[in-house]
Order: C-alpha cells, then sequence, then structure tokens
C-alpha cells in the first residue's frame, strides 16, 4: 500500500509494490529501502538490495545482473570487490 507522509515522501506501508514498465521499486521515506528482499526488481531480472537509497545486502552481492555476470557488492552504500566484501563481513562478525 502506497503512502505518502506529510513531507509528501512515498513509501510502502505493507505488502509488495506495484509493477511499473521497469520493474518494482520499493520506497521508505522518500527513498529506496527494502529490508526483506531486493528494493528495486527489474524486469530485465536484474535485483537491487537498498537501504536508505544506498546498495547495502549482508550475506551476498547487493546487485545481481539478470544474466548472472559482474555482480556488485557493497555495504552501507560502499562498493567492494567479492573478497574484499566476505572479509568486511567476517570482520565485524557478521557472516
Amino acid at each position: 500500500m502506497l503512502k505518502i507522509n506529510r513531507n509528501g515522501d512515498r513509501f510502502w506501508f505493507k505488502g509488495e509494490a506495484p509493477e511499473i514498465v521497469e520493474g518494482r521499486m520499493w520506497w521508505f521515506g522518500g527513498k529506496l529501502h527494502r529490508e526483506d528482499g531486493p528494493a528495486v526488481e527489474w524486469a530485465n531480472g536484474t535485483k537491487e538490495w537498498c537501504i536508505d537509497n544506498d546498495n547495502h545486502r549482508i550475506g551476498g552481492p547487493s546487485i545481481e545482473f539478470g544474466d548472472g555476470n559482474n555482480n556488485h557488492f557493497a555495504i552501507d552504500g560502499r562498493g567492494k570487490f567479492e573478497k574484499e566484501y566476505w572479509r568486511t563481513l567476517r570482520a565485524r562478525g557478521l557472516y
């Protein structure tokens, strides 16, 4: 269900985002944000995990391209090479 707060920000209160031509997007507080899955699902199969508009995912790539190639790893919006990503998670005790 799409809600708009008094500042005019869009966000999804509950349930699934509606489908748009390019795919589906979840908004909260005017930012791409979803904690239980990808915040963006593009029609070509690409999925992006975002928290507060930043690419962010614990336990996998923050962007999974539809063709399966060149996945992007990021924590708190900071891109990382795959080995560095897993090392950072282990250092933080998250993996």
